[in-house]
């Protein structure tokens, strides 16, 4: 029997898998979010916690309600002697999954470093900023369309990091 169903049990690991992540997302969503996480980056959060990446917040990207105009998930670091580690196990992670993809630059996720001690890992073409409140229609439908290609890479990256799990966890 494999190490991840002998650990525990009969219940099949996609279903441990699920329940885990639901226990997370609970304990995550009372402690540090004010609100409900988005149900579109869960995957991602459980995906990257799993892999010792603890995330602190996230966001899936709204154009509409927050002006967000990409999804993001922020991993806290933390000791300074740490931040180097967990931000170089971050882009290891992101180097093997873009080895064999062909995305647009833009759409590609990266991490980047943050004044609180944490880093995002986002995709490349944000600028940074939030979305300014008054956009033309065309306009909003324009960053809608990149934000699609921007969401779908982050449930990519969920996919290989569960993938990636299972697979170093002897479960293929």
């Amino acid at each position: 029997m494999k190490k991840f169903e002998q650990f525990y049990g009969k219940e099949s690991r996609e279903s441990e898998w699920e329940r885990k992540k639901e226990e997370l997302i609970d304990r995550i969503t009372s402690s540090l979010y004010p609100q409900k996480m988005d149900e579109e980056i869960k995957e991602a959060v459980f995906a990257l916690n799993a892999m010792d990446l603890p995330p602190v917040q996230s966001c899936f990207g709204h154009v509409k309600e927050e002006n967000f105009p990409v999804p993001i998930i922020e991993i806290k670091v933390p000791r300074e002697s740490e931040d180097s580690k967990l931000i170089g196990k971050a882009n290891e992670l992101l180097e093997e999954f873009y080895r064999d993809r062909d995305v647009s630059p833009e759409a590609r996720l990266g991490t980047r470093e943050t004044e609180n001690n944490s880093f995002l890992i986002t995709n490349k073409g944000w600028s940074g900023e939030l979305l300014p409140e008054e956009l033309t229609p065309e306009e909003r439908e324009n960053v809608g369309q990149n934000l699609k290609e921007y969401q779908k890479e982050m449930k990519d990256f969920a996919k290989f990091l569960r993938k990636k799990f299972f697979e170093k966890n002897g479960n293929n």
